[in-house]
């Protein structure tokens, strides 16, 4: 697969993931899953030493065997300039942890929750 392909599919990830478009499964605490009947995805965080986290996404395919594997670093050397202005990113390195932090965000609906509460404390300042 080419940079591009992987470009491609890191850019649409990301865009349908914000669009609140794509339901990621909760795996455990630190992964989340997409499911197609002939491939899947994961996203995992995981601490290499404390207090530093690191994320990997894994591709695979329909005999569930990883066909790809990207690290934070990978997605620095894939993700150029024109991605990281396309998706309002700061920096390269940080793709997959601004994209697992999204995903989670999303499977706990925080903004909905937050929204929620701000909507009951404006309309008579009592839960």
């Amino acid at each position: 697969m080419t940079n591009e392909k992987i470009k491609e599919l890191l850019t649409k990830l990301w865009q349908k993931t914000i669009k609140k478009e794509l339901e990621w499964k909760k795996e455990n605490n630190s992964e989340y899953s997409l499911s197609y009947p002939k491939s899947s995805i994961s996203i995992r965080q995981y601490s290499q030493t404390e207090g530093m986290f690191l994320h990997q996404l894994s591709v695979y395919n329909l005999r569930g065997e990883c066909i790809i594997k990207l690290d934070d670093n990978d997605c620095a050397d894939i993700v150029d300039e024109s991605i990281n202005a396309k998706l309002e990113l700061e920096n390269s390195v940080d793709f997959l942890e601004y994209l697992f932090g999204k995903i989670s965000s999303n499977y706990y609906k925080t903004e909905e929750t937050i929204e929620d509460l701000l909507s009951n404390l404006d309309d008579d300042g009592t839960f």
